[in-house]
């Protein structure tokens, strides 16, 4: 059952594969080990204490920015903290923030249902990085239209960024 008392259907819709993401993670993984293995143990400190920061900065702009801040409305921030934050956001290399928000929305919603893009239910590969690799559930499309994004839209730095 939904959270607005809707049934949504458990049936298994047959989704496409996204390719180039498919691709672009294996690759990106594949890159990843081949770095701690080879690169790393060669690298200068510098290059490795670089490559951590350039990391924790990223995750920053999604923990902080996208989800407390954007997503969840856990603080306000003025502006010169929102350019910041979707600065560092741009880093961790995700989907433009108005469509992470929407996403995290409808996740939150209606987990662990179709409607959910990560939905747990479908097992922990789909709800980890499975659900990058596919077109959305119809339902996820669907229930991302329902969703309230007036905050998000009214924000001038992710209307910036969405262009």
């Amino acid at each position: 059952m939904a959270a607005n008392g809707e049934a949504d259907t458990a049936t298994p819709a047959k989704q496409q594969m996204k390719w180039n993401n498919v691709i672009l993670l294996t690759v990106i993984h594949l890159l990843a080990l081949y770095s701690l293995l080879v690169v790393v143990p060669r690298a200068k400190l510098i290059t490795v204490l670089w490559d951590l920061l350039y990391g924790i900065v990223g995750g920053i702009g999604v923990t902080a920015g996208a989800h407390r801040l954007w997503t969840h409305r856990s603080y306000k921030a003025k502006l010169p903290l929102r350019i910041i934050l979707a600065g560092l956001y741009l880093e961790a290399g995700m989907n433009p923030l108005f469509e992470w928000v929407r996403d995290h929305r409808v996740h939150h919603k209606f987990s662990d249902t179709d409607a959910d893009p990560h939905n747990a239910s479908r097992g922990l590969f789909f709800s980890h990085v499975g659900w990058l690799m596919q077109k959305k559930h119809p339902q996820v499309l669907r229930r991302g239209r329902e969703v309230d994004m007036s905050d998000i839209l009214a924000d001038p730095v992710i209307r910036f960024q969405q262009k």
